[in-house]
């Protein structure tokens, strides 16, 4: 369960448009929370998900869906600013 959600930001436009191997074509909307509490074990809800695993923020892969790219790259960016 996420407790105590703060809104990192709404990721939109021309970067999130996404060509799948199979030529189908998506723009991704993506509403990103940032949570530092939270209880309870990860659950893949989909048949896509190989693997659900915790990333040390320094260690991230280099293999990131590419429309998360940017939102990830604010969370990193959002962590170094609040460290403390």
């Amino acid at each position: 369960m996420a407790n105590d959600l703060e809104l990192l930001g709404v990721f939109s436009g021309e970067d999130r448009l996404y060509t799948y191997p199979n030529g189908d074509e998506v723009y991704t909307i993506g509403i990103v929370y940032v949570c530092r509490d939270f209880s309870g074990e990860f659950l893949s809800q989909t048949n896509e998900t190989t693997e659900l695993k915790w990333f040390n923020i320094d260690e991230l892969p280099d293999d990131i869906f590419p429309p998360n790219k940017k939102p990830l790259k604010a969370f990193v960016d959002y962590i170094n600013r609040t460290k403390g």
